[in-house]
């Protein structure tokens, strides 16, 4: 061995081989015998273990927990106060906190840190106080209200004059700040004043130095301006409104409805003079216009000469057009088809009607339905009249010769047709069988007069009456009874013709058919054979029953016509019924009344046909006509109104001219489809006496009344 030289055996280990970082390296040896087992430990303000074992000089590990900060957890919060983390990342060994007070409060603690130590935080968490402001002493005649005698931070002192008379100098409030100070000095009580103000484009009429508790001040504005509405007065608040000038101007509000184009495009404040060219939309027109565009003026006080507004084209309910039920109930729009039905004997003119800008297409959409006048060769009509309307009946009478003999009844039916018609033949004498002579006999009658009639069955005899018209009365053979049911009969001469030709029907058969209230009789110059059966037709409404007669030992069965009935009356939403009839004779109808405030949509009163119920009416709010934009002095405020009607309760707002205002309120009202417009007042008026002070005047025989803004012009005289 040599002399200084230390020899190691390779089956030890040495301390300087452990590499672990942050362990506690003091009560380590420098070297270990081999199996040598060494538990090491972590420096302070660490946490961990190693535990290792000397194999043939190299440390193995056994157990192995890494070294790290030792933890503190949360520091803890301090009331009005924040902290930051100093050193570090973590509440760990080795990291600082600081806490800062809020806005308004101080630190009260000595130390404003906590450091994090191997035992914890040290260090008490710290308190921050409120910010005290001093005590404020006020003058005599001002109240002051608030935190008077300790006020804290953001505490507010309001200030108040004792007598009306006086005006604060100085702020209304103060606040106590941050740094411990009020925010400005204690105001003081001085007498109410207001200085001139300044007014851009304006002038002030008869300035003054000062204006005392309500004087008023008068300006003028710069051409080309106007003064806001109202009268400044001096308050002990200051001036009541600020006394402004304003360019005059007329403004065109962006997205108004149904607009298609404005010239010039994108400008929409124009100057007095200044004109817009407005066009609508195809589907609309301007407001108080049938016009798709017009050219509109901007005047000088800042109004439209016509409210730039595009109204929807729309159709009006139209009126005495004979429709059967209300097709067109609420206005329609342009190019809209309304598909409808006539009343009972009128016809449509068209398939369906169309809106367009000139109204509704057919200006006429319902014709009374008529038929021409019958052309019937070698025949009369007995009354005939100018026009031929649904169910007229007139009278047919062949010339003498022609046949018929006896006259007939043609009707004017819902096809525009007449039914019944017959054509007059001439008639023609039956062939003889045997032929031994001839004779030709001439027959003169006398105008007006009439010829002989011929009765089977029966006999005749001829008459005149008190006005000397000629009579033909006959009676029938035992076994037959007249046409008409009777036992005799009448034959009256009419123009030359006789009303009808007698005849006599065996008795066990049926004439002339019976007379059925509402229904319609179609009379046949024919007997009918017992058991033959007639079709019964009633008038519209009716119904018959049964629907046929019968021939029955000479005389027709009973019927009836009766109307069509419909069930209860349909429900109306806030409405009652007034009156209902259900009276089978007459006409089934019921009346409707809406309740207070609400009004009816359609007829009132609709009534039953043919087992239906018309159409039934509705109950809606009062619809007010659109409200004027001008009254007397005032026009009226743009509004958002969605332009599709005004009902009762709806409200718009007026605006004055200047110089004039509302004595209430603004508004108008929708009352019983009516508007209750506000009337606008002067805003000012003057007496003389007041004038007379003004002006130095010495005398004034009368009172005299100016309205604001009016030019006065005075004569003095010298009293001598």
């Amino acid at each position: 061995m040599t002399i200084g030289t230390k020899l190691l055996c390779f089956s030890e280990c040495l301390q300087s081989q452990i590499t672990f970082e942050n362990i506690k390296r003091s009560d380590l040896k420098e070297q270990y015998e081999d199996g040598e087992i060494v538990k090491l430990a972590c420096s302070t303000g660490y946490i961990g273990s190693f535990k290792m074992i000397c194999k043939n000089g190299s440390w193995q590990v056994s157990t192995r927990r890494e070294c790290r900060k030792r933890p503190c957890g949360h520091p803890g919060d301090a009331p009005n106060a924040d902290f930051k983390l100093i050193g570090d990342k973590e509440f760990v060994f080795g990291a600082t906190v600081e806490y800062t007070c809020r806005k308004g409060y101080i630190m009260a603690s000595r130390e404003n840190r906590r450091n994090c130590r191997a035992q914890g935080w040290d260090n008490s968490v710290p308190v921050c106080e409120v910010v005290k402001c001093p005590t404020i002493r006020t003058s005599e005649g001002i109240i002051a209200t608030g935190s008077i005698e300790e006020a804290s931070f953001d505490d507010v002192i309001h200030f108040e004059c004792t007598s009306p008379r006086k005006m604060l100098d100085g702020a209304e409030s103060i606040h106590c700040t941050k740094d411990g100070t009020w925010s400005v000095s204690v105001p003081n009580c001085i007498d109410i004043k207001c200085l001139p103000p300044q007014i851009l484009f304006g002038t002030i009429i008869e300035p003054q130095e000062e204006y005392q508790e309500n004087e008023l001040i008068k300006y003028a504005c710069d051409k080309g301006y106007k003064a806001t509405p109202g009268t400044p007065k001096c308050t002990k608040h200051g001036w009541s409104i600020k006394p402004e000038c304003e360019e005059v101007t007329c403004v065109l509000e962006f997205g108004i409805p149904g607009v298609h184009s404005t010239s010039p495009s994108g400008k929409n404040i124009f100057k007095p003079e200044e004109s817009l060219t407005l066009t609508c939309r195809k589907d609309h027109w301007i407001f108080g216009t049938r016009l798709n565009s017009q050219k509109i003026k901007c005047k000088d006080n800042g109004e439209w000469e016509r409210s730039p507004i595009c109204n929807e084209i729309t159709c009006n309910v139209p009126h005495n057009e004979n429709l059967a039920f209300n097709y067109f109930s609420g206005d329609k729009k342009l190019g809209d088809r309304m598909f409808y039905e006539c009343n009972y004997n009128y016809r449509k003119t068209a398939s369906y009607a169309t809106c367009t800008i000139d109204g509704w297409s057919p200006k006429t959409l319902c014709t009374k339905m008529t038929c021409p006048e019958p052309e019937i060769a070698h025949a009369e009509i007995l009354r005939p009249k100018d026009t031929y309307t649904i169910d007229d009946r007139i009278t047919i009478q062949c010339f003498p010769g022609y046949e018929p003999v006896s006259s007939f009844v043609i009707t004017c039916k819902r096809q525009q047709k007449w039914e019944n018609m017959k054509r007059c033949t001439r008639k023609i004498l039956k062939r003889l069988s045997t032929v031994s002579y001839l004779s030709c006999v001439y027959i003169i009658v006398a105008k007006g007069a009439c010829g002989k009639l011929t009765l089977t069955n029966g006999f005749i005899q001829y008459s005149k009456d008190h006005d000397g018209a000629q009579r033909a009365s006959y009676s029938c053979d035992t076994g037959y009874k007249a046409f008409d049911e009777k036992w005799w009969g009448v034959v009256t001469c009419q123009q030359g013709v006789w009303s009808h030709q007698p005849q006599c029907i065996r008795k066990n058969e049926c004439g002339s058919l019976p007379n059925v209230k509402h229904g319609k009789q179609i009379q046949i110059n024919e007997a009918h054979q017992g058991g033959q059966r007639l079709k019964i037709e009633c008038d519209f409404g009716y119904k018959s029953r049964p629907s046929s007669i019968r021939c029955l030992n000479g005389q027709w069965e009973t019927s009836v016509c009766e109307r069509r009935r419909c069930n209860t009356p349909p429900e109306v939403e806030n409405a009652v019924i007034t009156s209902y009839s259900t009276d089978q004779e007459l006409e089934q109808l019921v009346t409707f009344k809406c309740k207070e405030g609400l009004e009816l949509h359609g007829h009132d009163t609709i009534s039953c046909i043919n087992s239906k119920w018309e159409q039934t009416p509705t109950c809606k709010p009062f619809q007010c006509p659109n409200p004027d934009q001008k009254i007397e002095n005032g026009v009226l405020m743009t509004s958002d109104h969605d332009n599709k009607g005004y009902w009762e309760g709806d409200k718009v707002e007026y605006k004055c001219n200047y110089g004039f205002r509302f004595p209430g309120e603004n508004i108008a009202n929708c009352t019983q489809r009516e508007w209750s417009y506000p009337k606008c007042e002067s805003d000012l008026q003057c007496e003389g006496e007041e004038i007379i002070k003004l002006l130095g005047i010495i005398m004034i025989d009368s009172l005299i009344l100016f309205n604001t803004f009016e030019m006065l012009f005075f004569l003095f005289f010298h009293r001598i």
